[in-house]
């Protein structure tokens, strides 16, 4: 069965994609009710990149930042 809102092959009878975390209809239905696999008034799956340690490292910096000049101009 495919996933009801990405659209990626699932084991049948999931509760949820491993994917996307979207929880499945019982019965591999989508709500519109034809089967999941059908795939008719979805659109294609979109495959977003994937961030590396170093991206996580350096957004974790800047949000780090970020908050000590908040908390120095709050204090000024």
């Amino acid at each position: 069965m495919l996933c009801v809102k990405c659209g990626k092959e699932l084991a049948d009878g999931v509760g949820f994609c491993r994917f996307c975390g979207s929880p499945q209809m019982a019965g591999g239905t989508v709500p519109g009710g034809g089967p999941a696999s059908a795939g008719a008034g979805r659109s294609p799956a979109i495959d977003l990149p994937t961030l590396s340690t170093q991206d996580y490292i350096i957004v974790s910096a800047l949000i780090a930042i970020a908050l000590l000049l908040v908390l120095i101009f709050a204090v000024s």
